[in-house]
């Protein structure tokens, strides 16, 4: 944060040196206007416009370096947020793990609801049938779970 101040800083002064050459190059062309028969005082306005213009572009590169500054310290604050999305992505993890836990609970009831039921033959195939594929599935979450828990 310190070099955006630094830059702003040189870019506030930039504005203000811009400003200031405005009345430099007023007079300037007054005494043009003035003088515009006379070689010398046209020589001399010739000098003072190339002064200015080499000021001028002066400081024209030097907002160009403040802006590549700015570039690279933008750059390097994109950096910044990854860990930021790091917590964020283990956040949703944690969260989902929990919710993982919520629906292994709910169907370990499930099974033990249905181990006190007497239906059919039909029935309690179907049941058994339905509940290996249940165990399956959460065994992929689990095992992905526990996988992304690592990072």
């Amino acid at each position: 944060m310190k070099q955006l101040d630094i830059v702003q800083d040189r870019l506030v002064r930039l504005a203000q040196d811009f400003k200031n050459k405005r009345p430099q190059i007023a007079t300037i062309e007054k005494n043009v206007q003035k003088n515009s028969n006379e070689i010398p005082a046209l020589e001399k306005a010739l000098k003072e416009l190339t002064r200015v213009q080499a000021e001028v572009d002066d400081k024209v590169n030097e907002a160009f370096d403040a802006r590549d500054e700015t570039a690279d310290i933008q750059k390097a604050m994109a950096e910044c947020g990854i860990p930021v999305n790091i917590q964020v992505r283990r956040n949703e993890v944690n969260a989902l793990m929990a919710r993982l836990d919520t629906i292994k609970n709910e169907f370990k009831d499930l099974k033990q609801a249905d181990a006190d039921y007497d239906g059919s033959a039909k029935s309690e195939g179907e049941m058994k049938a339905l509940i290996a594929r249940i165990e399956e599935v959460l065994a992929g979450f689990n095992k992905e779970g526990r996988e992304l828990k690592r990072f």
